[in-house]
């Protein structure tokens, strides 16, 4: 059915529709034809703008920095948070280079396949939450306060708040999956003596913003190194 019967249908038989009223009715129909289109296209532009105007550079970091937290070793150091300077160094990576909510996604798929690679630290996803809850985490605070970004050593602050919040569920979740009740962790952590607090939080706060200037060092070579790609490449950067 073409534009001059479907108006006949809608203004009844006796009336002839005029040239502008088919050229109207064609404009309608191309519009209702081409609005998925054009949403697809405006959430592209918008994760572009987020990422920086390339999401091609985001899409293979966040793949990167996925894989190596799943595969990042465990080393037995016997110091707490010390491997933090990975995975919440690669999370605030994403965030610095990829705009809001990379961090997240990232926390969340390494948390996911890590588990599913069986390399979660108790077998479950209580041992990889802190990945999604620092993910969010680091979205939301350089959400509320974009200026953090900016120096490394508001970075590094960042960072040592941050697994001072999160470090703890990795090992609470250990107790959890061993069967030790409530009741019997809370005993533990107030029989902690004072130099085992200070050790504890001493390392979180150390390994943490050890993980933020190593975070914000990265995406600054990541920059550095893109921009000689694209100028030697001729990599557009809106790709």
């Amino acid at each position: 059915m073409d534009e001059l019967q479907l108006l006949q249908r809608w203004a009844g038989p006796g009336l002839d529709p005029s040239e502008a009223m088919v050229t109207s009715a064609r404009t309608i129909l191309l519009r209702a034809i081409e609005k998925p289109v054009t949403r697809r296209s405006a959430l592209l532009q918008k994760a572009r703008r987020q990422a920086g105007g390339s999401l091609t550079k985001v899409a293979g970091l966040a793949a990167i920095c996925t894989s190596a937290i799943m595969l990042q070793p465990h080393t037995p150091l016997g110091l707490p948070g010390h491997r933090a300077l990975g995975w919440l160094s690669l999370l605030l990576v994403m965030r610095l280079e990829g705009g809001t909510g990379w961090a997240s996604a990232v926390g969340l798929a390494s948390a996911l396949g890590t588990l599913a690679i069986g390399r979660s630290p108790n077998g479950s996803f209580w041992g990889v939450l802190q990945y999604v809850v620092a993910g969010i985490g680091i979205d939301a605070f350089l959400a509320a306060r974009p200026q953090l970004a900016k120096n490394p050593l508001y970075l590094a602050g960042l960072g040592g708040l941050l697994l001072l919040l999160v470090g703890w569920i990795t090992p609470i979740s250990n107790s959890f999956v061993a069967g030790v009740s409530l009741r019997g962790i809370w005993v533990s952590l107030t029989s902690m003596g004072a130099s085992s607090w200070v050790r504890l939080l001493g390392s979180d706060l150390g390994f943490g913003a050890g993980a933020g200037v190593i975070g914000y060092s990265v995406a600054w070579l990541v920059d550095r190194q893109w921009q000689r790609l694209t100028e030697r490449f001729g990599i557009e950067s809106n790709e």
